[in-house]
């Protein structure tokens, strides 16, 4: 899931299976979770492992979930494994379930990004690109 020709920075931290965290885990990087985390988790990229668990508020570039997540999550790319169990209500632009995922909650794609506004340049070369063809009211 975590490459370094992905734009990451090499190998992913990783919480251990006896580790329990409550409170905010942050990074830039790779997060690979085996444990269990009550709280928030922001990661470029995660992965949640068979034994882990994450009951809270997950925000993430790309997640892998093997294990449990519990909560509310918001991602670019979700991949739910065949043993992943989750309880959440997901915001993601792109979602793959492999057969035997449980899933439960709510599902949402995030709205299209905004179309740019126009701006002065824009609307002068269309009315350049007008006088230089003409027009039908021209005569001609």
């Amino acid at each position: 899931m975590y490459d370094k020709t992905q734009g990451g920075t090499g190998k992913p931290s990783v919480l251990a299976a006896d580790l329990v965290v409550t409170g905010v885990i942050a990074t830039e990087g790779a997060l690979e979770i085996n444990g269990r985390v009550e709280g928030e988790v922001a990661a470029d990229a995660l992965i949640v492992g068979r034994g882990g668990t994450i009951a809270g508020k997950v925000r993430a570039g790309r997640a892998d979930i093997h294990g449990m997540l519990q909560g509310d999550l918001v991602c670019s790319a979700l991949v739910l494994r065949s043993t992943s169990r989750l309880r959440a209500d997901m915001t993601c632009a792109s979602l793959t379930v492999e057969t035997g995922a449980e899933v439960e909650g709510s599902l949402r794609r995030p709205a299209p990004p905004e179309p740019p506004a126009p701006t002065a340049e824009a609307g002068i070369i269309a009315a350049e690109s007008d006088l230089a063809g003409g027009s039908a009211d021209s005569e001609g």
